[in-house]
C-alpha cells in the first residue's frame, strides 16, 4: 500500500484534533511525495517509476515528410497517453537512425547523436514546457530521409542520466518487430527517394498483370523433362520409357575412405528410407561409378529402364553428392522418372553466399539450417562477416575481451559493460544484438558445413569496421591485471585516433592504425586461433580480411603515423596500401589467402593494386559497388585484367538485404537499387558485366552508350571470374524469419546462374535475349511454385511470399485474383468483413462492398503475404440510380392509365 494511504488509515483511527491535524499534514506530505515522483521532475531518489511511466505511456508516432522539400524530413510526436504530468526530469530517449542526427534543439527537446546510428533526446530545462495527459509534442527533424517503413529501428528505450538510479525500459508504443509507431505511406513524396524517382508501389491490377505474364506460354524441350534447381547442364531422353522408383530399390553403398563427408549413398538411402547393400542386385538399384576424367564436382547420371537403375558416375564425392541432390530433386517432383542421361557440371567453381552475422547475430541452429539449403541448391562456399563495429561474434581464447564485451550490446556502454545498443537492439543483452559462437559452436558450424561440402570463410574485417575490436583491446589494456600475466603482457592496442572523422555508417573511431606494431600482433594472434579453431575439421586456406569504407583522412592526425613517416605528408592510400600488404603477408606465412572488398585493395587515383605485389599466388576480391550512374560497374573487369580472382558480388543484383520491391512496406535498404526481385537475380549475365546495366537509381532507363562513352568493355581474362556471391547485410535483419524471407527464394534464382549458363545469356540481341530470358525464367518460376517452396516449408525456411494480384471489373462485378507462384492459393477479405476466406479465380463482389483485401497463402505452412488492397465503386449509387428511375417510370404509367 502506497505510504500516503496508510495516513489516511490513521486519520480514521485517531479521533482528537490534534491527530487529525498531524494525520491531514501527513497525507498531504505523502500524497505530494507519490505524485512527485510520477511527474518526472528528476529529484527522486529512485527514478524508476519515471522511467517506468514513460515507457509505458509516452507514445512514439513518426512520420514520413510528405513534400518536397520536406520530404526528407521525419516528424516525429510524443504523446502522453497516461494519467500524469511529464515534467522536464534526467531521462533520456534513446533511438536508432541510419541516417546520424545532427546535435540540434527542437520543440524543447535536445538532440544528440552519440555514434554509429545512436541517438538521443533529453528534455532541457526551462525549455521543456511538459505534457499533460493527452497532450503531444512534434520534433520535426531534417535531413532524415525515410522511403521504407524499415528505415525506422524498433525498440526505443528511455533511460536515466544517473548510472545506477534505475534500469531503462523499452517504449511499449515501439516495442518489437510490427513497426506500429512508423505511420502509413500515403502519398508519393514519402516513399520515393527523390522528386526524380520513377518507382512506385505496384497496383495489384499491375501484379495481377506480371503474374499472368509469368505463367506464359513457354515451350517444353528435352530439357524440361526433369525439373530441377539449378537446372543441370545437359538432359538427353535415351526413350520414351520411364522408370519407377519405390522403396523395393537399395543404394550399392560406396568404397570410400572419405569419412569426412555425409557419404552420398547413405543420404540417398536415408532420404527415401532405402536398404543399403555392398554389392548390387540384379534390378532396381542406384550404384556410384567413378571417372578420372570427370572434373571435380562434375557428375552425370544414367537412369536405364532395361535393368531398373541409376548410375551416377563422378570423379570424387562432391560430384556424388551434388548427382545426389539431383537425383533426390527428381524424385521429389515424383516416383516416375525417364530414361535419360544427364550430365552436369558446374560454371563457376565458388558459388558464395555472404551472411552478416554482426550488425545483428543468427545463431548456430540458423546457420546451420542454412547450409542444408545451401547444399541442396549447390552451393559451396559460406562466407561469414563475423565481425564489424556492431559486434564481435567469434570467440578468440587468447583474447577473451573481445567476446565478453565486443559481443554485448546495452544501455551502460558508457560504463564499459557492452557496446551500444544499434540497430534497434533494445538496452538488454538478450536481443539479436549480443551473442557470440563459442570455440565449440564454430567447430560443430564448420562440421556441418564440411559434411554438405560446403566451406566456411570467416571474415574478420579490418582496417575499417573495427569499432567493436577497438574499444575491447582498449577495455583490456585498462584492466590488464584481468586480461595479462601480472601485467607484463604485450599490448594490443589498435588505435590512437584524434580525427573526429566519420565512416559512412556514422561511426568515429573506427579503424586500426596500420601505423601502430599491435595492429599486427593483434591480426596474427586472431589468424592463429582462427587456424587451431579449424584444424581437424576444415582447413583455414582462405581468410576475408574485409578492407572497405575505410574513412578518407582517418590517418593523417595519427601521432605514430607521423612518426614512422617522419614528419613527411601522410597519404590515404599509402598506408592503407601499406596495411593490406603487411596483413597479406602474415596470413601468407600462416598458409593462407586473401578475400578482399574491392575498395580495401583500389586506388581512386591508380586502380586495383598489382597481382604481383601479394605472396599469394592468388587474391580473391569481391567486386560490389557497382553503382551505375556513379561509374564504377567496371570495377570486376578492372580486377580480372589484373590478375586477381573475381568473386562477383554486384550489390544492384545480388545484395538481398535490398527490399523485392519498390514499395515502402518491404523490408530492406536502398542505396545501390531501389529494389531486387527474384527476376533480378535470375536474369544476372555473370559474364557480360555492363548488360545488367538497365536502370539507374531513379528508374531512368541506362543509355549503355551514354554510360560507357562507346562501346562497354568486357574482360580480356574471363577466367579470373571465380565465381559469385549473394550477400545479406544485417542492418534490418533482426530474427531468423527476417533472414530466411530476404533470401528465399531469391538465393534459388542466385544458385541458378552461379551454377548455370543459360543460353540466352550469350544472345547479342537485346529484345531477342530479353524474350528467351522471361520465357526460361517461366520455366524457371513454375519448378520452384510447384515444387521447391514445398520443399523449402517443409524444411523449416519460411521464404517471403510474393502478394497477390487483383482485377475488378465494374460491368458484371467480378472480381480475379491469382499468384506469382502456381500452388499458392489467395484469401480475401470484402469490405469491412474481417472473415478471410479461400478465394476462387474470380468471384463475384456484392453489391456495396467497396474494398477488396487479398493476400496469397502459402501451400505446406499456410502462411500468408503481406495484404494487398483494391478499392472499387461499391455499385450503390447506380443502383440507387436504377431503383429512383423504374419508380419515375412506374409512376409514369400509373398517371397515363389514371388520365
Amino acid at each position: 500500500m502506497p505510504q500516503f494511504a496508510q495516513y489516511v488509515a490513521c486519520a480514521v483511527r485517531k479521533r482528537s484534533n490534534v491527530f487529525l491535524l498531524v494525520c491531514l499534514v501527513l497525507v498531504i506530505y505523502g500524497s505530494w511525495n507519490y505524485i512527485s515522483r510520477l511527474r518526472v521532475d528528476g529529484k527522486s531518489v529512485s527514478d524508476q517509476p519515471i522511467i517506468d511511466y514513460l515507457a509505458k505511456y509516452l507514445k512514439v508516432t513518426v512520420t514520413a515528410g510528405d513534400t518536397f522539400p520536406t520530404a526528407r524530413s521525419v516528424l516525429i510526436t510524443l504523446t502522453n497517453v497516461g494519467y500524469s504530468h511529464i515534467s522536464y526530469g534526467q531521462w533520456r530517449i534513446y533511438f536508432y537512425s541510419l541516417a546520424p542526427q545532427r546535435t540540434n534543439e527542437t520543440a524543447g527537446f535536445q538532440v544528440r547523436w552519440v555514434n554509429g546510428g545512436l541517438n538521443y533526446l533529453s528534455p532541457i530545462k526551462g525549455k521543456f514546457k511538459g505534457l499533460a495527459p493527452t497532450e503531444s509534442v512534434e520534433l520535426f527533424f531534417r535531413e532524415w530521409k525515410c522511403s521504407s517503413k524499415t528505415d525506422q529501428f524498433p525498440n526505443w528505450y528511455v533511460a536515466s542520466t544517473v548510472y545506477g538510479l534505475s534500469s531503462p525500459r523499452i517504449m511499449e508504443s515501439t516495442r518489437g518487430e510490427s513497426l506500429s509507431f512508423v505511420n502509413q505511406f500515403t502519398n508519393a513524396f514519402q516513399w520515393k527517394r527523390n522528386e526524380f524517382d520513377a518507382y512506385h508501389p505496384y497496383t495489384p491490377t499491375e501484379r495481377y498483370n506480371t503474374n499472368n505474364a509469368t505463367y506464359g506460354t513457354s515451350t517444353s524441350t528435352s530439357e524440361d523433362l526433369i525439373q530441377v534447381i539449378p537446372k543441370p547442364f545437359s538432359v538427353k531422353p535415351k526413350s520414351d520409357k520411364n522408370v519407377v522408383f519405390d522403396k523395393t530399390w537399395v543404394v550399392v553403398k560406396q568404397s570410400s575412405a572419405d569419412t569426412d563427408h555425409v557419404t552420398p549413398s547413405e543420404l540417398l538411402a536415408l532420404k527415401f528410407g532405402l536398404k543399403t547393400v555392398t554389392q548390387r542386385t540384379s534390378s532396381k538399384y542406384v550404384e556410384f561409378k567413378t571417372s578420372g576424367n570427370f572434373s571435380d564436382e562434375q557428375y552425370e547420371i544414367q537412369v536405364n529402364s532395361d535393368t531398373e537403375s541409376i548410375d551416377i558416375i563422378t570423379k570424387n564425392g562432391a560430384g556424388a553428392f551434388y548427382g545426389v541432390q539431383t537425383l533426390i530433386s527428381m524424385l521429389e517432383s515424383s516416383f516416375v522418372i525417364p530414361e535419360v542421361v544427364i550430365k552436369d557440371h558446374p560454371r563457376f567453381k565458388y558459388r558464395g553466399y555472404m551472411i552478416d552475422v554482426s550488425r545483428n547475430f543468427h545463431n548456430k541452429t540458423t546457420i546451420m539450417k542454412l547450409i542444408d539449403t545451401m547444399s541442396m541448391y549447390k552451393l559451396n562456399k559460406l562466407h561469414m562477416h563475423l565481425t564489424d563495429d556492431d559486434g564481435w561474434r567469434i570467440e578468440i581464447p587468447s583474447l577473451p575481451e573481445l567476446t565478453m564485451y565486443g559481443s554485448r550490446r546495452c544501455n551502460y556502454f558508457d560504463e564499459e559493460l557492452c557496446l551500444s545498443p544499434n540497430l534497434g537492439s533494445g538496452p538488454y543483452p538478450d536481443s539479436s544484438g549480443s551473442g557470440y559462437y563459442t570455440v565449440q559452436d564454430f567447430r560443430e558450424i564448420l562440421t556441418y558445413a564440411k559434411e554438405r561440402y560446403v566451406q566456411v570463410i570467416p571474415e574478420i574485417d579490418v582496417p575499417g569496421h573495427a569499432f567493436a575490436a577497438i574499444k575491447a583491446t582498449e577495455l583490456r589494456d585498462k584492466n590488464s591485471h584481468l586480461f595479462k600475466n601480472s601485467g607484463n603482457g604485450p599490448s594490443y592496442l589498435l588505435s590512437d585516433d584524434v580525427s573526429g572523422i566519420k565512416s559512412v555508417q556514422g561511426w568515429v573511431g573506427d579503424s586500426l592504425n596500420p601505423c601502430m606494431n599491435s595492429t599486427y600482433r593483434f591480426f596474427e594472434t586472431v589468424l592463429t586461433d582462427l587456424k587451431d579453431i579449424y584444424k581437424g575439421v576444415q582447413t583455414l586456406d582462405v581468410v576475408h580480411v574485409g578492407g572497405d569504407e575505410v574513412p578518407k583522412g582517418i590517418w593523417e592526425h595519427s601521432r605514430t603515423c607521423k612518426s614512422m613517416f617522419h614528419g613527411s605528408s601522410l597519404v590515404h592510400n599509402t598506408i592503407k596500401k601499406m596495411f593490406l600488404l603487411t596483413i597479406a603477408d602474415i596470413a601468407h606465412k600462416h598458409g593462407m589467402k586473401i578475400s578482399v572488398w574491392e575498395d580495401g585493395i583500389y586506388s581512386s587515383k591508380e586502380g586495383p593494386y598489382g597481382a604481383k605485389e601479394f605472396k599469394q599466388s592468388e587474391v580473391y576480391v569481391n567486386t560490389w559497388n557497382n553503382i551505375w550512374e556513379q561509374g564504377t560497374g567496371g570495377r570486376a573487369i578492372e580486377f580480372a585484367d589484373q590478375g586477381h580472382k573475381v568473386i562477383l558480388s554486384m550489390a544492384t543484383h545480388l545484395y538481398f538485404d535490398h527490399p523485392y520491391e519498390p514499395d515502402p512496406e518491404e523490408r530492406g535498404l536502398y542505396w545501390a537499387t531501389r529494389y531486387t526481385d527474384t527476376y533480378k537475380v535470375f536474369g544476372f549475365i555473370p559474364m557480360n558485366i555492363f548488360a545488367n546495366a538497365e536502370f539507374d537509381l531513379s528508374g531512368k532507363r541506362i543509355d549503355l552508350n551514354e554510360l560507357c562513352k562507346g562501346p562497354c568493355p568486357h574482360t580480356k581474362a574471363p577466367e579470373n571470374y571465380a565465381g559469385m556471391e549473394a550477400c545479406i547485410w544485417s542492418e534490418t535483419v533482426r530474427n531468423e524469419s527476417q533472414l530466411y524471407d530476404m533470401t528465399f527464394p531469391r538465393l534459388l534464382a542466385f544458385a541458378e546462374r552461379a551454377w548455370h549458363m543459360a543460353k540466352w545469356e550469350e544472345i547479342v540481341s537485346v529484345p531477342e535475349r530479353e524474350k528467351s530470358k522471361k520465357e526460361d525464367f517461366q520455366r524457371f518460376v513454375k519448378v520452384v511454385g510447384k515444387k521447391e517452396l514445398p520443399r523449402l516449408e517443409e524444411a523449416g525456411i519460411t521464404y517471403r511470399i510474393t502478394p497477390p494480384g487483383v482485377i475488378f471489373s465494374e460491368k458484371d462485378r467480378i472480381a480475379k485474383v491469382n499468384t506469382f507462384y502456381q500452388g499458392h492459393k489467395v484469401m480475401v477479405a470484402l469490405g469491412n468483413n474481417s472473415r478471410w476466406k479461400y478465394s476462387q479465380n474470380e468471384f463475384k463482389v456484392p453489391v456495396g462492398v467497396s474494398d477488396i483485401y487479398a493476400r496469397a497463402i502459402s501451400p505446406v505452412l499456410k502462411r500468408g503475404s503481406r495484404t494487398v488492397y483494391l478499392q472499387i465503386n461499391s455499385g450503390a449509387q447506380s443502383i440507387s440510380c436504377s431503383i429512383h428511375v423504374y419508380i419515375t417510370f412506374v409512376l409514369i404509367i400509373v398517371q397515363i392509365i389514371v388520365n
